[in-house]
């Protein structure tokens, strides 16, 4: 089975690929919803472990990270599809023509996801300085691309950001970014987790960045789930009945039922429950 990106790197931590291109940011395309806001879309790769069979990136080494919009990828381009397969569903929602990746190091380091976390913070605002009106943004996630999206909520002299939709796939849950999901930068968040090792594996208890509330223990390693309430929903997902491996949230059977996924959550969230589980 492939990914959407790339087939057999089903070893490696994180599956997303990097682009070629650093265009120049702007918002004069983005679809305007009834409300006369335009609609940004943006997806964050997760950690890149470079290894042998990583040698077609080595161009990418030396790539510019920050916002890349869907539109400087060929048409046949692997990482369009993910783009593709959303715009599909409900191209209103998810229109092609303002939908963004953000590159990062994709390093397996705290202060790396804090640097980068402030590029994205600063690229949106310019983003949406060129914007006509305040603009709907949603960022999904893949691991710790969530991490870097979480400390957004860390940044000084925020200039009233808002992200309305923060969509979390396979995202480890640490000391400390575990609280963030509730800071007032989201107005909402899902996080969607399977039974996968790699989204628990990363052992948090041996970096000096976490630190443990007064009288407990921080836990070896990462956690799959947040404290839920009204606008924080932790929802462990099923594909054909099977649960989902790391690599899996990377794959077109998920994201092809991930708008669908989504619908169903927003169903089950309006009876109150917060930590529910999906099968599609």
């Amino acid at each position: 089975m492939k990914t959407i990106w790339q087939k057999n790197y089903s070893n490696t931590f994180f599956l997303f690929v990097i682009g070629f291109f650093s265009p120049i940011v702007n918002c004069e395309n983005a679809e305007p919803t009834p409300n006369e806001q335009p609609v940004l879309n943006i997806f964050i790769h997760g950690t890149l472990i470079v290894q042998s069979h990583f040698k077609y990136l080595r161009k990418d080494a030396e790539r510019k990270t920050g916002l890349l919009p869907a539109s400087s990828f060929k048409e046949n381009s692997k990482r369009l599809k993910f783009a593709k397969a959303l715009n599909a569903t409900d191209p209103k929602k998810y229109p092609l023509n303002s939908f963004y990746f953000f590159n990062w190091s994709g390093r397996l380091s705290f202060a790396e996801r804090e640097k980068s976390a402030e590029q994205l913070y600063n690229e949106l605002i310019k983003l949406i300085k060129n914007c006509k009106a305040n603009p709907i943004i949603n960022i999904f996630t893949h691991s710790h691309g969530g991490s870097v999206a979480l400390e957004l909520a860390n940044i000084k002299n925020n200039q009233n950001l808002k992200i309305n939709h923060l969509i979390l796939m396979a995202c480890p849950v640490q000391e400390s970014t575990k609280k963030l999901v509730h800071k007032e930068i989201f107005k909402k968040v899902t996080s969607l987790y399977s039974s996968d090792l790699l989204q628990i594996i990363d052992p948090q208890r041996i970096y000096k960045k976490n630190k443990a509330e007064k009288g407990k223990k921080i836990p070896w390693f990462s956690g799959r789930t947040f404290e839920s309430n009204a606008k924080v929903y932790n929802v462990k997902v099923k594909i054909n009945g099977k649960d989902l491996k790391h690599r899996d949230f990377l794959y077109s059977p998920f994201i092809n039922k991930l708008e669908n996924i989504l619908t169903q959550i927003n169903t089950k969230t309006l009876s109150g429950k917060y930590d529910i589980e999906i099968k599609a």
